[in-house]
C-alpha cells in the first residue's frame, strides 16, 4: 500500500524548487488562468496554502472542481483519492477486516433449505479477500429428494407426487372377523364386509378366493353372494367396496374360515375372517324330526335314515355319521336334505336327524350299535343298552319305541316313514352288521371323533 505522506512531501519539494516562477508576489503575480494561486508562499487570499488565496493541490477551485491538475480514475484501496472526490478510499472496505463468512446468492436465501454460506481467505498482502468458496445458492427444485433445493422454504414444491412404494399401499378389510352369530339350519344369514384403502397409493383388488386351513377349503356354508366385477381399484380416501357374504348352516356346530382378498398392496393376500355357529332347527320348524337316545355310558349307537331305494351304509342314500348331510331331492335345495345334527360317541345321545321338507317316498329308519363299551377308544367289555327312538311329524310326536341292543354290531330296523302322508309303519326287525364292512364314504367322518 502506498503512503499518502510520501506523495505530499514530493509535491512540496517540487513547489519549493519553482521559487518565484510559480509562487509569491514577484513580477508574475503567481495567478493561474482562473486567478488562483498554484503554489508558493502563503498569501492573503482564501486559497489556504497558495499565494493570494489560490487552491493547493487536491483542493477545489472556485467552481468546486477537484480534478484541476489531476489524473483521476476509479477508486482503489491504495490510500489515494483516485477518483478526485476529496475522499480517500471512499466506500471501500480495505484490508481483510470483518467476518470471513461469505455468500454469493440472494441474501434472503442464505440459511434456508439447502443454501448456506461459504468462507473466504485473505491474500498474502493481508489487504484483499480472495474468492468466496463453499457457499451453496438456490437451484431448480429436484423432485423426490426431500430437499428444499430452491431455498424458498418448501420441499419438492411444484413436483408431481411419486408413485408410493408397495409398503405405502394398504388395504383394510372390515369387519374381520365377519361374525354371523347363531344361525339355525334352514335360515340364511347375510353380512357385509368392506374393502377400503388405508394408504397413500391406489390398491388394485384382483379378486376373492376361498381360503384353506391345512389344505382344507372353507366350508361351502359360507358363500359370497354379491361383489363387484374384478379387478377393482381402491383409491386413497375413496369409497370402500362392499362384499356380501351369506351363511347357510348345514351341520350344527362352530364354523370358521376365511376368504383371501388378492391385491397388490403390502398385504397381497389380505384375509376376511369368518365365524358362525350353526344350530339344529327347532322341532316345530321342520317337517320330520327323528331322535335317538340310549342308556349306556361310553357306548356309541348310531342313527340312520335311508332314502327310498337305498340300503344301510349306502354312501349316497344313507344319512349317518359318514354322510351327515347328503344332497337328496332337488339339487342344491337344502329344504329336502336330511341332516344328522349330532354324532354322539360317548354315550346316552341324543342324536337327531331333521328334514325341513322331505321329498315324496318311503324312508327307512334304522339303528346300528357301533361300539358296545369303550373308553378313550379302547374296548373294555360288552355292555347291552336300551335304545329309544322318537319320530316327530310337523312338530308332533307320532311314534316312540325302545329296543334292547345286546352287543356290538346289532342293528334295529325301527320303522318306515311315508311322505308326504307322514305315516309311520313299525318294522322292529333285528339284525347284525359287521362294522368292519362299513365303507369309507368320500368325505366321510363328517364329525371326526372315534369312527362311529
Amino acid at each position: 500500500m502506498h503512503n499518502r505522506s510520501t506523495w505530499v512531501v514530493a509535491g512540496l519539494l517540487m513547489f519549493a524548487g519553482c521559487g518565484d516562477a510559480v509562487g509569491g508576489g514577484g513580477a508574475d503575480d503567481g495567478l493561474s488562468e482562473d486567478g488562483g494561486a498554484v503554489g508558493g508562499a502563503p498569501g492573503g487570499g482564501p486559497g489556504g496554502q497558495g499565494a493570494g488565496g489560490g487552491p493547493a493541490l487536491g483542493g477545489p477551485g472556485e467552481d468546486g472542481d477537484w480534478t484541476v491538475g489531476r489524473d483521476c480514475s476509479a477508486e482503489v484501496c491504495d490510500g489515494l483519492d483516485n477518483d478526485c472526490d476529496g475522499e480517500v478510499d471512499d466506500d471501500l472496505i480495505c484490508g481483510c477486516s470483518g467476518d470471513d463468512r461469505c455468500y454469493g446468492g440472494p441474501p434472503q436465501t442464505a440459511g434456508v433449505g439447502a443454501c448456506h454460506e461459504g468462507r473466504r481467505d485473505c491474500d498474502l498482502s493481508g489487504e484483499f479477500w480472495q474468492e468466496c468458496t463453499g457457499w451453496v445458492g438456490p437451484v431448480a427444485e429436484v423432485c423426490d429428494d426431500g430437499i428444499d433445493n430452491d431455498c424458498d422454504g418448501q420441499i419438492d414444491d411444484g413436483c408431481e407426487p411419486p408413485e408410493p412404494p408397495q409398503e405405502a399401499r394398504c388395504i383394510r378389510v372390515t369387519p374381520s372377523p365377519l361374525e354371523f352369530g347363531v344361525v339355525r339350519r334352514g335360515e340364511n344369514a347375510a353380512r357385509t364386509a368392506r374393502l377400503e384403502n388405508c394408504g397413500r397409493g391406489t390398491v388394485t383388488v384382483h379378486g376373492i378366493e376361498r381360503g384353506r386351513i391345512i389344505g382344507v377349503e372353507i366350508t361351502d356354508e359360507f358363500q359370497i353372494t354379491a361383489a363387484p366385477r374384478w379387478p377393482v381399484a381402491l383409491d386413497p380416501g375413496g369409497a370402500p367396496v362392499e362384499v356380501e357374504v351369506t351363511y347357510n348352516p348345514g351341520l350344527p356346530g362352530i364354523d370358521f374360515g376365511h376368504f383371501v382378498v388378492r391385491n397388490d398392496s403390502a398385504d397381497p393376500e389380505a384375509r376376511l375372517e369368518l365365524t358362525a355357529e350353526g344350530r339344529a332347527p327347532r322341532v316345530e320348524d321342520v317337517s320330520l324330526h327323528v331322535q335317538l337316545e340310549w342308556d349306556a355310558d361310553f357306548s356309541d349307537v348310531d342313527l340312520h335314515l335311508v332314502r327310498p331305494g337305498a340300503e344301510l351304509f349306502d354312501c349316497r342314500g344313507d344319512c349317518f355319521y359318514q354322510n351327515p348331510s347328503p344332497d337328496w331331492g332337488a339339487a342344491a335345495d337344502m329344504q329336502d336334505n336330511p341332516f344328522l345334527d349330532v354324532d354322539n360317541v360317548r354315550g346316552f345321545g341324543p342324536e337327531n336327524i331333521n328334514v325341513t321338507d322331505p321329498s315324496p317316498g318311503t324312508y327307512r329308519l334304522s339303528i346300528h350299535y357301533y361300539l358296545d363299551h369303550y373308553e378313550d377308544g379302547r374296548r373294555t367289555g360288552s355292555v347291552p343298552t336300551n335304545a329309544t327312538v322318537r319320530i316327530y311329524v310337523l312338530g308332533e310326536l307320532v311314534h316312540e319305541a325302545t329296543q334292547l341292543l345286546d352287543g356290538t354290531d346289532r342293528t334295529w330296523d325301527v320303522a318306515d316313514i311315508q311322505w308326504p302322508a307322514g305315516t309311520v309303519n313299525p318294522v322292529d326287525g333285528l339284525g347284525r352288521f359287521d362294522r368292519m364292512r362299513i365303507p369309507d364314504c368320500p368325505g366321510g367322518g363328517g364329525f371326526g371323533g372315534f369312527g362311529g
